[in-house]
């Protein structure tokens, strides 16, 4: 049974989305509906959706269920009123994976949710484990004990808050270094990162626990606990 949360305001939405789901015969789905963030992060929580929709640009929505571990790394659609190029960035940017503009066609909705849980069916979980002593200052990777600065750990801590979630250089300034917003050189964050992945990563020219997406920002992708 797959269970698909719908976030959205609007009856003739959710109309469409049952079309959708009703064209797909492969598996049985359950089509959950949330009108706001708060009851959409209750939902996620109770219900463990495997494919979250979002109408329109909601982004406040997706940063929430990004923060959730049951969802970091759940597909995310997003349904638009407007495809600018600045609506689009927005909803990638806040985690989305994919998005369409209206008027919604059921069989191309239909084809886009089965690619999104297709790509990430049975998706192993990440490879690597991290865990951060907030007290002591202290990280361990895959076992291994790693020796990292204060500003390191600080900066490390901070995308470990959501892993999976890209954050933008801007918000590291601004929460790791607490630059005004807009200051900041965009290299302070670029050499702190290099020096990470030296420490952390196998291979750090072909980083796999702090990567990058341009445009995007940073990334940890690993297991993540917190003593």
């Amino acid at each position: 049974m797959t269970t698909i949360l719908l976030v959205n305001k609007e009856p003739s939405t959710n109309i469409t989305v049952y079309h959708a789901i009703t064209a797909m015969h492969d598996q049985s789905y359950i089509l959950v509906e949330a009108d706001g963030v708060e009851k959409a992060v209750s939902l996620a929580e109770q219900t463990f959706p495997d494919l979250f929709i979002i109408d329109t640009a909601q982004v406040e929505v997706c940063r929430r269920l990004r923060a959730l571990p049951l969802s970091a790394h759940k597909p995310i659609l997003f349904l638009l009123n407007s495809a600018s190029a600045q609506d689009i960035a927005n909803v990638l940017d806040a985690g989305g994976d994919d998005c369409m503009r209206y008027p919604i066609n059921p069989q191309e909705l239909a084809a886009r949710m089965r690619t999104l849980l297709r790509r990430h069916k049975g998706a192993a979980p990440p490879p690597h484990t991290l865990v951060l002593n907030l007290k002591s200052q202290q990280v361990q990777v895959c076992g291994r004990d790693i020796e990292l600065t204060p500003t390191e750990f600080d900066l490390l801590e901070m995308l470990c808050r959501t892993p999976g979630k890209h954050v933008r250089t801007e918000d590291l300034l601004e929460q790791v270094w607490h630059y005004p917003r807009g200051m900041g050189d965009p290299a302070l964050v670029r050499n702190h990162v290099r020096n990470l992945r030296r420490k952390l990563e196998a291979d750090p020219d072909r980083p796999k626990i702090v990567t990058s997406f341009h445009g995007r920002g940073y990334t940890v992708s690993a297991t993540v606990a917190r003593e």
